[in-house]
């Protein structure tokens, strides 16, 4: 995910196999992060909160690159996300980049039933596993996997 509202983020390469999550950058925009980068838990503990909030640094927003054409699945799909789509709360989408112009949000996923939704439209938090970088990678995937069951 490269959006055109996230230059001069931090950003990195998805890894097959990684669990990532929607995040309100602050551009405003939504996109792919790690939850790792934005666990905040245990941080209230630390020797580091005895300092004033004006000498220390915020933590980096780190955006995840996804290429055209990778494999994801989706968890936990909002009962009213399910309903306007048509799909199930768990879903394998692809994730596709479409060129509507400068300034417009262009990284959708397209579910197995044909239908688009932009990354804009889900809700922050949601959770997507990264199955395969190209739509090769998944088909051999699958077909490894195929090959183990039927033995």
């Amino acid at each position: 995910m490269c959006d055109y509202s996230l230059p001069g983020i931090h950003n990195r390469l998805a890894v097959e196999g990684e669990v990532l999550e929607l995040h309100r950058f602050h551009t405003g925009s939504i996109g792919l992060t790690s939850p790792g980068s934005l666990d905040t838990e245990g941080r209230s503990d630390s020797f580091i909160t005895l300092f004033p909030p004006k000498f220390i640094e915020p933590a980096m927003e780190c955006a995840v690159i996804i290429p055209d054409g990778a494999q994801l699945v989706m968890t936990e799909i909002t009962p009213d996300f399910q309903l306007s789509y048509d799909v199930s709360s768990t879903e394998v989408v692809t994730f596709r980049r479409i060129s509507e112009g400068e300034g417009t949000h262009r990284e959708v996923v397209e579910f197995r039933n044909g239908m688009f939704a932009a990354l804009q439209e889900f809700e922050e938090g949601q959770r997507l596993g990264v199955l395969a970088l190209s739509a090769l990678e998944s088909i051999t995937g699958i077909e490894t996997l195929n090959a183990h069951i039927a033995l």
